[in-house]
């Protein structure tokens, strides 16, 4: 390869990896797929392939020997490091990975680490996507240490639910107790139910308490945020994340990139 063409390849290389760098840092900011999508005008894709480069090829992982073109494609592998390695032992042009993938079935390398909300964390929904009743009712009840309504609660809002179904928005189980208790106290506290991340919500909103009003007032919020973003708008936080971003990786970025991103972002600063 000629000397020019090699400096041009290894400009656009840098170029991907700062792009990669920008939308992986976002996304370990906060920032949702959709909002960096939005901001770059990227698209939800090409978003989620440069978070994959840039998850499975950390900048020690990196040579710019290797075309640029054939990590996108890696970044695809369930086991992105093993495959490159393959491409490299092979002397495998982007095409043939390509291939190999699309011949062998492989799953689609997923984006690592799914973040939780912070409505999440706070209901302790798991990696599964579930939580338990007791541990929903402790959140919406926190001054009611004993469950003294804990039985009550539950055979209303679950068991009597005409809304919900068993086996499929919660699961019932019994847990382990200390045989010093009481039958009685065995029989409040034993029973339990794992919940669905989406039906424990569905009761958080539900619930007439002060918890209760915070969880509707959060989801009120996404819902305008939503609406900023089919409107164009951001938010400032996710301003300030992009103003940083550009400072650290604008360097291999396009300029003209660079400058849009930083107009589009001072522009949601004044918002």
């Amino acid at each position: 390869m000629a000397r020019k063409e090699l400096e041009k390849a290894e400009k656009w290389a840098k170029e991907i990896w700062a792009n990669a760098d920008f939308a992986l840092t976002l996304y370990n900011k906060g920032a949702a797929i959709e909002d960096i999508a939005l901001v770059t005008n990227w698209g939800k894709k090409i978003v989620c392939r440069y978070i994959k480069m840039a998850q499975a090829f950390p900048e020690k992982d990196r040579t710019l020997t290797i075309p640029i073109d054939v990590y996108e494609v890696a970044a695809e592998y369930p086991n992105p490091q093993k495959a490159i390695k393959m491409a490299w032992e092979k002397n495998w042009l982007m095409s043939e990975l390509k291939k190999n993938l699309e011949r062998s079935h492989l799953p689609e390398n997923p984006i690592q680490s799914p973040r939780k909300t912070p409505l999440e964390i706070a209901l302790e929904i798991d990696d599964e996507g579930m939580t338990t009743a007791r541990k929903l009712y402790a959140f919406l009840f926190p001054n009611d240490k004993k469950l003294s309504n804990y039985s009550k609660w539950t055979r209303k809002n679950i068991e009597q639910n005409v809304f919900t179904e068993e086996g499929t928005d919660f699961f019932p189980f019994v847990l382990q107790y200390d045989r010093e208790i009481s039958a009685f106290e065995a029989k409040q506290i034993s029973r339990d139910y794992k919940l669905t991340s989406s039906f424990a919500k569905k009761l958080a909103m539900a619930s007439r308490s002060p918890k209760g009003e915070q969880v509707r007032d959060y989801f009120i919020a996404i819902e305008q945020k939503v609406k900023a973003i089919a409107n164009g708008e951001i938010n400032p936080q996710l301003s300030n994340w992009i103003l940083d971003s550009v400072d650290q990786f604008g360097t291999n970025m396009v300029p003209g990139t660079v400058k849009k991103l930083k107009k589009f972002a001072e522009e949601g600063v004044k918002n």
